[in-house]
This record gives C-alpha cells, sequence and structure tokens, in this order.
C-alpha cells in the first residue's frame, strides 16, 4: 500500500503541500491503492492497471479516474464537485452516498446502476450496460445518455432540464416521463420513442430522426430547428406549426404537410409521400423535394421577422437572444423573468442553492412595436438597452442605403 511519503516522490511536492489540498497526477502500475487522510482539490488517476480500490471517506473536489482496468471498489462515501470515471471494465458500483454536482461515467459496462438519492446538474453515461436510473433522484441541467442500449425508461420525476437531453442511440428506451421543458436542445436520435409528451417545451432544437417518432403533439413549442429524418413511423405534424429554423422531413413516409406550416429555413421533403403542398405553406430558405413539386407550386418566403415571438406567444415562456426564459409577470411588451435554472429548481421543488439567491436569477426583457429587444435587472436598463439597439439598427440601415 502506498504511504504519504510514496505519493508525494511520485508527485514531486513536500509533505507541507500534500496537506495543502493539492491538485497532481498519478499514473503508472507503483500506483496500487491510496493512503487514507488526504484531501484533494483536482486527482487526475491515469493508466493505473494495479489500482483496486480507493479509501472509505476519500474526500476530494474534482475527481477523475481513467483506464484503470483493476478498479473494482470505489470509496463507501463519496463527496466532491465532480466525478469522471472512463474505461473502468470491472468496476460494478459507485459509493453508497455520492455527493456531488457533475458525474460522468463512459465504458465502464458491469456498471449497471447508480445509487439513490442523486441531486445532480449533470449526469453524462455512455457506451453502458445501465438498466435503470434511480427515481428518487434530480437531474436539473443536463442529461446525456448515449449508447446505453438496455435503458427502457427514464424516472418519472425527469421533468424539467435547464440544459440538454441527450439520449442518443438508446435503443430500447421507449417512453419519456411527462417532461415540461427542455431549455437546451432534445435529442431522441435512434430510440424507440413514439411519442413526445403534451405541450413539451423546446428551448433548442429537437433532433428525433431515425427515431419511431409518429407525430409530434398539439401545443409543442420549439426554439431552433427539427429533424425528423429518416423517421419511419412519422405519420402527421400538428396544423399551426412554426419552425424556427430548418424541417428536415427526408425519408420519411409522411403524406402531407400541415396547414399553416411556417419555416423560418429550409424545408427538406425528399423521399417522402408528399404530392402536393398546402396552399397557406411558408418557407424562409430552400425548399428541397421532387422536380415535379418545386415545378407546380410557388412557395410563399413572407415570414416575419421575429418568428419565436409568434412560436412562444402565451406559453409562459419568452425567447431572447437564442435563449428561453420563463415569465413570472409580464406586460403586453415586457415580462420579468427567470433564467434557466431557477426555473428548473423551482419547479421541481428542490430549492435553491446556499449560495444562490432567487434574485441573482430575475431579470426583465421588452421590446417595442417593431420587435426590438432590451434586456437588464431592471425594467429601465432594459428598456435604455432597447433604446441603444434600435439606434443601431436605424444608423445601420442608413449606412446600407447611402451605400
Amino acid at each position: 500500500m502506498l504511504t504519504k511519503e510514496d505519493i508525494c516522490k511520485l508527485a514531486g511536492i513536500s509533505m507541507e503541500e500534500l496537506d495543502q489540498y493539492p491538485s497532481m497526477d498519478l499514473t503508472g502500475p507503483s500506483i496500487d491503492s491510496l493512503p487514507e487522510g488526504i484531501e484533494f482539490h483536482i486527482l487526475n488517476i491515469n493508466n493505473c492497471p494495479n489500482l483496486t480500490s480507493l479509501p472509505d471517506n476519500f474526500k476530494c473536489t474534482i475527481l477523475e479516474i481513467t483506464d484503470c482496468p483493476s478498479l473494482e471498489r470505489m470509496p463507501n462515501n463519496f463527496q466532491g464537485e465532480s466525478l469522471v470515471i472512463d474505461n473502468c471494465p470491472k468496476l460494478t458500483s459507485l459509493p453508497e452516498i455520492l455527493e456531488i454536482n457533475h458525474l460522468e461515467i463512459r465504458r465502464c459496462p458491469n456498471l449497471t446502476q447508480l445509487p439513490d438519492g442523486l441531486e445532480l446538474y449533470l449526469l453524462r453515461i455512455e457506451d453502458s450496460n445501465i438498466e435503470a436510473l434511480p427515481e428518487n433522484c434530480f437531474f436539473y441541467q443536463d442529461l446525456s445518455l448515449i449508447n446505453c442500449p438496455y435503458l427502457k425508461k427514464l424516472p418519472d420525476c425527469c421533468t424539467a432540464f435547464s440544459g440538454d437531453v441527450n439520449l442518443y442511440n438508446c435503443s430500447s428506451l421507449s417512453v419519456l416521463p411527462d417532461i415540461k421543458v427542455v431549455f437546451g436542445n432534445l435529442n431522441i436520435m435512434g430510440t424507440l420513442i413514439k411519442n413526445l409528451p403534451k405541450n413539451i417545451k423546446i428551448g433548442g432544437c429537437l433532433v428525433a430522426s431515425e427515431s419511431k417518432l409518429e407525430t409530434l403533439p398539439e401545443g409543442i413549442r420549439i426554439g431552433e430547428y427539427i429533424d425528423l429524418g429518416n423517421c419511419c413511423n412519422l405519420r402527421s405534424l400538428p396544423d399551426g406549426l412554426i419552425v424556427n429554423g430548418c424541417l428536415n422531413l427526408a425519408g420519411t413516409p409522411i403524406k402531407q404537410l400541415p396547414n399553416r406550416l411556417m419555416v423560418g429555413g429550409n424545408l427538406n421533403i425528399l423521399s417522402t409521400n408528399i404530392e402536393s403542398l398546402p396552399e397557406d405553406l411558408q418557407v424562409k430558405g430552400r425548399l428541397s423535394g421532387s422536380k415535379r413539386l418545386l415545378d407546380t407550386y410557388e412557395i410563399n418566403d413572407d415570414i416575419p421577422n421575429d418568428l419565436p415571438f409568434y412560436i412562444w406567444k402565451d406559453s409562459s415562456y419568452v425567447y431572447y437572444r437564442n435563449r428561453l426564459y420563463r415569465i413570472i409577470a409580464s406586460d403586453q411588451y415586457s415580462w420579468r423573468v427567470l433564467d434557466a435554472e431557477v426555473a428548473v429548481r423551482i419547479m421541481l421543488d428542490m430549492g435553491l442553492r446556499n449560495d444562490y439567491d432567487i434574485d441573482d436569477g430575475v431579470s426583465y426583457i421588452v421590446m417595442d412595436v417593431d420587435h426590438h429587444y432590451g434586456d437588464g435587472p431592471t425594467t429601465n436598463d432594459a428598456f435604455r438597452r432597447m433604446e441603444e439597439r434600435r439606434l443601431n439598427d436605424i444608423t445601420y440601415m442608413k449606412k446600407n442605403t447611402s451605400i
């Protein structure tokens, strides 16, 4: 077993430095264990083929363990900020008491369960045989589960995310919980998911290509582009759908487009069963389809510049500068809003972090009749910034006109 003196020699530091919350890298076959009683700030354990376990009550703020093929046991209690484990094939479990904010697990095929009671702002699992996530847990910012072929469902408590949800190639996942909002992107590519939750809000893009999605629900609102390419079960889209970006339907069996469809970017309907286009179709960008369709129809490209306003109107959300905010009070052209993290923590009844005051997440967004926007910590600040942007736009237009 390594002693503290051994650690000092390997890291090239003194005993005094070891007692001062050090950051270090440990690597090589000489690392077979770690002594108890050391608190690390940042510790990277890499390519240690003889390391089999870590001591109980191990303390480290940021711990990363990579390419340790003999590691079988973690501490029974681990407290820190971030834990990353990559390519530790013999590891079968995590600490029973795990108090961290950030957890990443990659290429650990025998680690099939997570401990109960996790409360994470980020969970990322890749190339894993994990079968389920614990029900009494919260993942309130980013949830990324990639290439997890045995995962069949997500916990029912997973209903709001302040960042992204990536479920790429979770090939047994067929249903989502009742997700109310994803402030970032939602990726269900390569899953068995047939339907999205009713009235789901997605602040970023929806990537559902090569999934089993059959339609989009009435009331769905999406902030950016929609990719439904090669969805072999896609049958329809809801009337009145507005897309703030591109819409990809290529390679799907869909037979007709919805009424009042408005696409702010390109529309791709190549290799579909669409034989006619609705008269009220509006497409700002390029339409890709059969030559017969393109020769037959003249597409209306007269689309409002501020599509997000119409997407999120009357939704309790406002989209500003590529971000989604939760409205807590509003007038006709002004909104008092919460940022994504505070909104989600309140929605999940998690409470706020000790170092976070609700006022830190509150701001104001205003708009004039010409859709110039401004934001700030007070309404006066927001109106002042809006006026600055309006004047900048006028100056820019005058310069272009004179040219």
